[in-house]
């Protein structure tokens, strides 16, 4: 199984306006979405629709909250338009607007006055406007309310402010279904008698999805807070909330995002937090946000740490996981598939996620790092904070960069942990970088005198290991995968394990012992780094990657990238984005155009600290520089022994990370890089 193991690890996987809070339901944050109209519902809109009938009263969200006039906000439903105005007392705040007397005035009908009918017998007679309701309508008028008074059940008092006075008497009128029914008006509803094999049932109408048409007002942002979707460490204070925000950026008003998010509190918090990115793309920030929020006191503390789910991963909302992955693995592994038949298999299951995902209405374009990058800056600004300090791992330093650039003026300053500038192709550098992270291990056990004398002639010993165990596999499979070990699998796990500056003094050793058949250290080390990458967004991935990775690449691109890497040819084509199954599933997928901003550096004066590992074998230290060429208050330091996300590698790049934060104007005290030597081979 190469691809799903590569988007877990391959970009930044590490072991290490407001409005009032709503109940929680099938989102995190205080929010509520429906994947019926892309919508959500948050703060004390969520609440009146909860409290006041929910789906039968108002149907779904068909609009975002809106600005409307003299500071009412509004928010469309398809049976009804909603109307918060936040300087009225409770529980008159929110009213549903008079859409049913709109109707009747815009649409030539009868208008209520001295042409009503007038009293009928054993019904409610309404002298405001002349008109009678009679049952069946009278019960279902009567069934729901706007609570005014606390008590049980609903005064006529509360159902008129819920649904207003009626308009017309009962009449029949053909609906937007073609079919004719018994309909009533009234200022705020519309009440249906259906024909249904029970009997006759009452319905309200859709009148919202009728009335919206090109009903204006500008969306507006909205966080809502919540319940943290993780368990908040003791004496930790943390506030989770979730942002909601337009899915497509070109149309604003169309569906929605709900971006989720956790903001870890400092008792005395400088004014401008940390905001930290995760890699992926599609690698979950707040599963793991307690564990980096502990791990990271020693640059945390004094300052706020804001962690979020990028749109599509996590708690966030859309959700763009692909549990087709799972079951094509589950299957793959019981018929033995491998090499291109697996990504020809793969590639299908991606795309039957893709149709599952289109089903449901949600576009992939939407899903963008421009997207991601302006949801980030809505974040900042529903907050408050004038600026914050950005702190991106792989993917993450994209996401970082691209916030530099559309958002200039809110970053006090940008850390980048292995970049992954936009000027670089992950995949077309794929097998020289993984080349050159082996080579660096080969020669550093070399140059250490206990390592060259204990494992001597490691490259060439190495390099026979996997053609033979590609000539004859093991039976035993310490890495997990499907089969037995060929050597294009020790591959992948040599690849995971230069990962972690932990693994690579015991990867010498692991290998020998493997040579002489001995499979304990390397199922060791294979333990250790087990379940990294659980919750990934496969389908985010994909949206991101082939409109600003795979869809900026050259016809010719994989075979200049394989040229010359004949050990690595092998395991390289077994991976989907190297073994030409790539263009077709990219064509298919439906992300966006690609984007000629990411074949140029981004320019910025912000104060940068860039960090990266000499063993890193996707990210690679020369990507350090090229990160830094738009960069002209930049500072970078390369550790001798780290790998992929150097914050992880401890004490160093923490002390790094604290004196930049708190004066990014001056470089760094480097000299913890200088003192770092060879790896402590064992």
């Amino acid at each position: 199984m190469i691809q799903r193991w590569l988007i877990a690890l391959l970009l930044g996987m590490m072991s290490a306006i407001v409005v009032p809070a709503a109940p929680v339901a099938a989102q995190p944050g205080g929010v509520r979405c429906f994947a019926e109209t892309g919508h959500c519902i948050a703060g004390r809109i969520a609440r009146f629709w909860e409290q006041t009938g929910g789906l039968p009263v108002f149907g779904f969200p068909i609009s975002p909250l809106l600005s409307g006039d003299g500071g009412t906000r509004v928010q469309w439903f398809e049976r009804a338009r909603l109307e918060w105005r936040p300087d009225q007392p409770l529980p008159l705040d929110v009213r549903p607007g008079p859409i049913g007397a709109e109707a009747l005035g815009s649409g030539g009908r009868a208008a209520p006055g001295p042409g009503a009918p007038g009293a009928v017998p054993g019904c409610r007679f309404f002298a405001e406007t002349g008109y009678s309701v009679c049952e069946p309508i009278l019960t279902a008028w009567r069934a729901r309310g706007l609570e005014l008074d606390g008590q049980r059940g609903w005064s006529e008092a509360e159902n008129l402010a819920l649904f207003g006075l009626p308009l017309s008497a009962p009449r029949e009128e053909r609906l937007a279904d073609g079919r004719t029914y018994t309909v009533q008006w009234f200022e705020r509803a519309r009440f249906e008698i259906h024909p249904t094999p029970g009997g006759p049932e009452v319905r309200l109408g859709l009148l919202g999805r009728e009335a919206r048409g090109g009903a204006g007002g500008q969306p507006l942002p909205q966080i809502a807070w919540g319940p943290c979707p993780f368990t908040v460490p003791a004496r930790a204070r943390v506030d989770c909330g979730t942002l909601i925000v337009p899915l497509e950026r070109d149309q604003p008003a169309s569906r929605s995002a709900a971006l989720a998010f956790a903001i870890f509190r400092d008792p005395r918090p400088a004014p401008d937090p940390i905001v930290y990115l995760s890699g992926g793309p599609g690698s979950p920030a707040l599963a793991g946000a307690p564990a980096l929020w502990r791990a990271w006191q020693p640059f945390v503390a004094g300052r706020d740490l804001v962690v979020v789910d990028q749109r599509g991963v996590g708690a966030s909302w859309p959700e763009l996981r692909c549990p087709e992955l799972g079951v094509f693995a589950a299957r793959a592994r019981m018929q033995g598939l491998a090499g291109r038949a697996y990504a020809q298999e793969e590639a299908a299951a991606l795309l039957a996620c893709r149709e599952r995902i289109a089903a449901a209405g949600t576009p992939l374009r939407a899903f963008t790092t421009a997207a991601a990058a302006a949801d980030l800056r809505d974040l900042r600004l529903a907050l408050g904070y004038a600026q914050w300090n950005i702190f991106g791992i792989s993917y993450g330093t994209r996401l970082a960069l691209a916030l530099l650039r559309d958002d200039p003026g809110g970053a006090r300053s940008v850390i980048l942990d292995s970049p992954y500038p936009p000027q670089e192709s992950l995949y077309a550098g794929m097998p020289a970088n993984l080349n050159r992270a082996l080579a660096t291990l080969f020669a550093d056990c070399a140059a250490h005198p206990a390592c060259a004398a204990a494992y001597p002639d490691l490259e060439a010993r190495f390099w026979r290991l996997v053609a033979a165990l590609n000539a004859n596999p093991l039976p035993a499979n310490p890495g997990g995968g499907p089969g037995a070990l060929t050597g294009n699998q020790l591959l992948r796990i040599m690849f995971r394990q230069l990962y972690s500056w932990q693994s690579v003094p015991r990867l010498p050793g692991a290998i020998v012992a493997l040579e002489r058949g001995d499979l304990e250290p390397l199922r060791a080390l294979v333990a250790q780094r087990r379940g990294a990458g659980a919750g990934q967004s496969q389908a985010l991935y994909y949206a991101i990657q082939c409109a600003e990775d795979l869809g900026t690449l050259q016809p010719g691109w994989r075979e200049a990238a394989l040229a010359g890497q004949e050990h690595l040819a092998g395991f390289y084509q077994e991976l989907l984005e190297l073994s030409g199954e790539a263009e077709n599933l990219c064509a298919r997928f439906g992300a966006a155009l690609p984007d000629p901003r990411w074949r140029a550096p981004v320019v910025s004066e912000t104060p940068a600290l860039l960090l990266a590992g000499a063993y890193d074998p996707i990210t690679p230290p020369v990507w350090r520089e090229r990160a830094a060429e738009g960069l002209s208050r930049a500072y970078g330091f390369t550790l001798r022994d780290a790998g992929h996300a150097v914050v992880g590698r401890g004490a160093c790049p923490a002390a790094l990370i604290r004196a930049f934060l708190n004066d990014p104007a001056s470089p760094p005290d480097g000299r913890c890089v200088e003192q770092i030597g060879l790896p402590a081979f064992r």
